[in-house]
């Protein structure tokens, strides 16, 4: 499956214009997966997006309290548990099939030939 992303605005109808450069690549039938951040503050529909736009260089983490460790801990199966009462994260289709995909061995970055 070939998949494009780009950002656009859907019209008052809901049409969703495919830009110019990807229209003549796309004859056949298509699945449309449709994503909006938040509009409020908050909220855990783009979590995952959020970890990893917010995620530490390890120069830069500092080992957390007990106590903090503890409430970031909780805080997290709170969000778990929010994501499997959605039904998972719906990008992930068989998610049997992802979980061995990445535990597939990969070359380290700089070590490809060694």
């Amino acid at each position: 499956m070939e998949a494009i992303e780009f950002k656009t605005t859907p019209k008052k109808d809901g049409t969703i214009q495919i830009p110019k450069k990807y229209r003549n690549q796309f004859t056949a039938e298509v699945r449309v997966v449709v994503m909006q951040k938040e509009r409020s503050g908050g909220g855990d529909r783009d979590i995952i997006n959020h970890l990893m736009e917010s995620s530490l260089e390890a120069s830069e983490a500092n080992p957390l309290s007990k106590e903090a460790s503890r409430r970031r801990g909780r805080r997290m199966v709170e969000v778990l548990k929010k994501i499997a009462k959605s039904g998972g994260i719906s990008s992930i289709e068989d998610p049997s099939e992802w979980q061995r995909e990445q535990r597939t061995d990969r070359p380290l970055p700089g070590r490809e030939g060694a």
